[in-house]
């Protein structure tokens, strides 16, 4: 018999923490986006809404990576919602990407 299970959060701590886990997964695995075939595991980077989310911040660290290799500059993060290495926080909110998968 189908059961369903609702689960209620405040939906600020739920966005943020979402972006949060987008760039942990972003930052974490960046230079290794290539899922390896064959395995049997489910990746985060398959999941939605992480699919989209994870696949910008990897866009917006590419962006930087080039940046780096073109200038030699490199950024420093002392605020880890507001910094030139991926999408602030503040920016983020506005995105499509975001209001597609978490505003309500």
């Amino acid at each position: 018999q189908p059961r369903v299970v609702t689960m209620l959060r405040d939906p600020v701590a739920r966005f943020l923490s979402s972006y949060e886990f987008a760039v942990e997964v972003s930052v974490r695995s960046f230079g290794e986006e290539a899922v390896a075939k064959g395995n049997n595991r489910v990746s985060t980077r398959n999941v939605w809404p992480w699919k989209y989310l994870v696949r910008h911040v990897d866009g917006d660290l590419h962006r930087y990576k080039d940046k780096v290799e073109t200038t030699g500059w490199k950024d420093s993060i002392s605020n880890v919602y507001n910094n030139s290495v991926y999408t602030p926080l503040h920016e983020f909110v506005s995105l499509q990407v975001a209001h597609d998968d978490l505003h309500n």
